[in-house]
């Protein structure tokens, strides 16, 4: 992830970036 962004875009790869980390952990339990 070294190329820039705007902040809309950061903003929707975060929230990407969340939903696929809780949906891993959920899976994990």
């Amino acid at each position: 992830r070294d190329f820039w962004m705007t902040a809309q875009e950061a903003k929707e790869y975060g929230i990407v970036d969340e939903v696929l980390i809780q949906r891993e952990l959920a899976e994990k339990k």
